[in-house]
């Protein structure tokens, strides 16, 4: 399988990291071809390397967000079932 080789922005980008904190990972590996390599003045790193140092935050926080408006959801629904309960309650008192 190929390499999927991504730049510095891209790497900031899908790690959620300071470029600072990219850059230090650059010349930290920039001795390992199949980590970093240059081309062009250009510095590209590997991005399967990159994910199994520093997890890609997109995808974290796409699930989180959609972990959070389900727990928002269950919670209105169990709002609107008590609102319910309490009306049906009141209305068996009073018959």
């Amino acid at each position: 399988m190929a390499i999927k080789w991504i730049t510095v922005t891209e790497a900031v980008k899908l790690t959620n990291k300071s470029e600072t904190t990219i850059r230090r990972f650059t010349s930290e590996y920039k001795n390992k071809p199949n980590t970093i390599k240059k081309q062009n003045g250009k510095m590209f790193i590997n991005s399967e390397y990159l994910q199994s140092i520093y997890a890609f935050a997109n995808d974290n926080q796409k699930t989180g967000i959609n972990e959070e408006v389900k727990h928002k959801k269950e919670a209105m629904q169990l709002v609107y079932n008590s609102e319910a309960l309490k009306t049906v309650n009141e209305q068996l008192k009073t018959k």
